[in-house]
Protein backbone atom coordinates (compact mmCIF):
# COMPACT_ATOMS: atom_id res chain seq x y z
CA UNK A 1 0.00 0.00 0.00
CA UNK A 2 1.37 3.36 -1.02
CA UNK A 3 -0.07 6.82 -0.53
CA UNK A 4 1.09 9.14 -3.30
CA UNK A 5 1.46 12.84 -2.46
CA UNK A 6 2.22 13.43 -6.15
CA UNK A 7 -1.07 11.86 -7.23
CA UNK A 8 -2.93 13.97 -4.66
CA UNK A 9 -1.30 17.13 -6.04
CA UNK A 10 -2.20 16.14 -9.64
CA UNK A 11 -5.82 15.56 -8.64
CA UNK A 12 -5.95 18.94 -6.89
CA UNK A 13 -4.50 20.63 -10.00
CA UNK A 14 -7.09 18.94 -12.24
CA UNK A 15 -9.87 20.08 -9.95
CA UNK A 16 -8.44 23.59 -9.92
CA UNK A 17 -8.45 23.63 -13.73
CA UNK A 18 -12.03 22.33 -13.83
CA UNK A 19 -13.05 24.97 -11.32
CA UNK A 20 -12.30 27.69 -13.87
CA UNK A 21 -14.96 26.22 -16.19
CA UNK A 22 -17.61 25.26 -13.65
CA UNK A 23 -17.50 27.95 -11.00
CA UNK A 24 -20.01 26.78 -8.37
CA UNK A 25 -19.32 23.06 -8.66
CA UNK A 26 -15.62 23.66 -9.13
CA UNK A 27 -15.38 25.64 -5.91
CA UNK A 28 -17.07 22.84 -3.97
CA UNK A 29 -14.82 20.27 -5.62
CA UNK A 30 -11.70 22.30 -4.80
CA UNK A 31 -12.70 22.57 -1.14
CA UNK A 32 -13.36 18.84 -1.05
CA UNK A 33 -10.01 18.09 -2.72
CA UNK A 34 -8.12 20.16 -0.14
CA UNK A 35 -9.92 18.41 2.71
CA UNK A 36 -9.27 15.01 1.13
CA UNK A 37 -5.58 15.83 0.64
CA UNK A 38 -5.27 16.75 4.32
CA UNK A 39 -7.15 13.64 5.43
CA UNK A 40 -5.00 11.33 3.28
CA UNK A 41 -1.78 12.96 4.53
CA UNK A 42 -2.87 12.61 8.16
CA UNK A 43 -3.83 8.98 7.56
CA UNK A 44 -0.41 8.30 6.01
CA UNK A 45 1.34 9.97 8.96
CA UNK A 46 -0.71 7.97 11.48
CA UNK A 47 -0.10 4.67 9.67
CA UNK A 48 3.61 5.47 9.56
CA UNK A 49 3.67 6.01 13.34
CA UNK A 50 2.08 2.57 13.76
CA UNK A 51 4.60 0.98 11.38
CA UNK A 52 7.56 2.70 13.07
CA UNK A 53 6.30 1.63 16.51
CA UNK A 54 6.03 -1.99 15.36
CA UNK A 55 9.59 -1.89 14.07
CA UNK A 56 10.83 -0.12 17.23
CA UNK A 57 9.33 -2.93 19.32
CA UNK A 58 11.07 -5.51 17.14
CA UNK A 59 14.34 -3.57 17.45
CA UNK A 60 14.01 -3.57 21.24
CA UNK A 61 13.28 -7.31 21.28
CA UNK A 62 16.39 -7.86 19.14
CA UNK A 63 18.48 -5.72 21.50
CA UNK A 64 17.24 -7.66 24.52
CA UNK A 65 18.19 -10.94 22.81
CA UNK A 66 21.57 -9.83 21.39
CA UNK A 67 22.71 -6.93 23.57
CA UNK A 68 22.88 -4.45 20.68
CA UNK A 69 20.62 -3.15 17.94
CA UNK A 70 21.07 -4.86 14.55
CA UNK A 71 23.18 -3.44 11.75
CA UNK A 72 20.13 -3.42 9.47
CA UNK A 73 16.39 -4.02 9.65
CA UNK A 74 16.85 -7.21 7.62
CA UNK A 75 18.00 -8.96 10.82
CA UNK A 76 14.55 -8.55 12.38
CA UNK A 77 12.37 -10.68 10.08
CA UNK A 78 10.93 -13.19 10.66
CA UNK A 79 12.05 -13.83 14.26
CA UNK A 80 11.26 -10.39 15.72
CA UNK A 81 8.72 -9.11 13.22
CA UNK A 82 6.78 -11.27 10.78
CA UNK A 83 6.98 -8.92 7.81
CA UNK A 84 8.82 -5.62 7.57
CA UNK A 85 6.50 -2.68 6.79
CA UNK A 86 7.58 -0.47 3.91
CA UNK A 87 7.39 3.30 3.63
CA UNK A 88 3.76 4.14 2.88
CA UNK A 89 4.84 7.16 0.82
CA UNK A 90 7.19 5.57 -1.71
CA UNK A 91 6.95 1.82 -1.11
CA UNK A 92 10.67 1.62 -0.32
CA UNK A 93 12.17 0.19 2.88
CA UNK A 94 11.97 2.50 5.88
CA UNK A 95 15.26 4.14 6.84
CA UNK A 96 17.23 2.93 9.87
CA UNK A 97 20.63 3.64 11.34
CA UNK A 98 22.31 3.04 14.63
CA UNK A 99 23.70 6.10 16.34
CA UNK A 100 27.00 6.32 18.16
CA UNK A 101 25.39 6.37 21.59
CA UNK A 102 23.83 2.89 21.37
CA UNK A 103 20.52 4.17 20.09
CA UNK A 104 18.90 4.33 16.66
CA UNK A 105 16.98 6.56 14.27
CA UNK A 106 14.11 5.06 12.28
CA UNK A 107 12.17 7.12 9.75
CA UNK A 108 9.99 7.54 6.68
CA UNK A 109 10.67 10.15 4.01
CA UNK A 110 7.41 11.85 5.03
CA UNK A 111 4.72 13.55 2.98
CA UNK A 112 7.14 15.59 0.87
CA UNK A 113 8.80 12.35 -0.31
CA UNK A 114 12.27 13.79 0.27
CA UNK A 115 14.86 12.03 2.43
CA UNK A 116 16.03 14.64 4.93
CA UNK A 117 18.37 12.21 6.68
CA UNK A 118 16.01 11.55 9.57
CA UNK A 119 15.31 15.17 10.42
CA UNK A 120 11.72 16.04 11.27
CA UNK A 121 10.41 19.54 10.71
CA UNK A 122 8.69 19.50 14.08
CA UNK A 123 6.21 22.03 12.72
CA UNK A 124 4.02 20.25 10.21
CA UNK A 125 3.31 16.69 9.08
CA UNK A 126 3.80 17.72 5.44
CA UNK A 127 7.44 18.82 5.79
CA UNK A 128 10.51 16.84 6.81
CA UNK A 129 10.85 13.17 7.61
CA UNK A 130 8.55 11.24 9.95
CA UNK A 131 10.99 10.09 12.63
CA UNK A 132 11.05 7.60 15.51
CA UNK A 133 13.99 8.15 17.86
CA UNK A 134 14.67 6.13 20.96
Amino acid sequence: RIVSPTAMRRAAAAISTARKHYSLYGMEAAMTARALDTAVAKFAAAQTVVDLARIACALERYRLAHGVYPESLDALAPQFIEKMPRDIINGQPLHYRRTGNGKFVLYSVGWDGKDDGGHASGVSYDKGDWVWQN
